[in-house]
């Protein structure tokens, strides 16, 4: 509703709602019915008609005149992964990436002093000496045959096969096997990079 730097609401054709932002930069935002002149309505009902080609329970309301509900609306709508790579691509094109936060990191200076150390949380394929790799130990848990330990990558990257230096205890670990998780199902790879979570095994903490 608006074009270009006039743009003041947004309606949802799912849930016939109009999304008002009361600020130039859209950070408070308030929620209203559909506005009846506009063309909305008319949207939704094709797009309903659209879904009912696609989905049977929508078909039988839509014939039957039945107007379906929300759930329903987007449970027909998720059914299909089409358009989903491109919703992805836009997540990471629009919401906020990890160079745009600073994180700092606590080392240990010759002398046995700490030191903090500013972070390149910054993603690149490339083994660079400027950017040592860096972790956070987020949780153990008990695996099938040994404990797994989940990791978040902060800066540079881990491949299988390097060695690790745990700062708490001074250390130095090999890493035999890295995994990504995905639900209860895990994935071997070979390189994980800033920010990413990653799980290693055999790796006493």
């Amino acid at each position: 509703m608006g074009l270009e730097s006039k743009l003041k609401r947004v309606i949802d054709l799912v849930t016939s709602e109009s999304f008002y932002y009361e600020e130039n930069d859209g950070l408070a935002m308030r929620r209203d019915q559909m506005p009846a002149q506009y063309k909305a309505r008319d949207l939704r009902q094709e797009m309903i008609e659209d879904l009912a080609n696609c989905d049977e329970s929508i078909e039988n309301k839509f014939l039957n005149d039945i107007n379906p509900s929300i759930d329903e609306i987007n449970a027909a709508i998720r059914a299909n992964n089409k358009g989903a790579q491109r919703m992805i691509e836009n997540v990471i094109k629009y919401l906020p990436n990890a160079g745009e936060v600073t994180n700092k990191a606590k080392i240990k200076k010759a002398d046995g002093e700490e030191d903090k150390l500013v972070l390149n949380s910054m993603r690149s394929v490339k083994k660079d000496k400027r950017n040592p790799f860096v972790e956070l130990a987020l949780k153990l848990e008990a695996g099938k045959d040994e404990p797994l330990m989940y990791l978040r990558v902060y800066e540079g990257e881990i491949s299988r096969g390097d060695t690790i230096y745990a700062t708490r205890d001074g250390r130095k670990v090999r890493v035999e096997r890295l995994v990504r998780m995905h639900g209860n199902r895990m994935e071997d790879i070979g390189t994980t990079y800033a920010g990413d979570i990653c799980v290693i095994y055999e790796m006493d903490c």
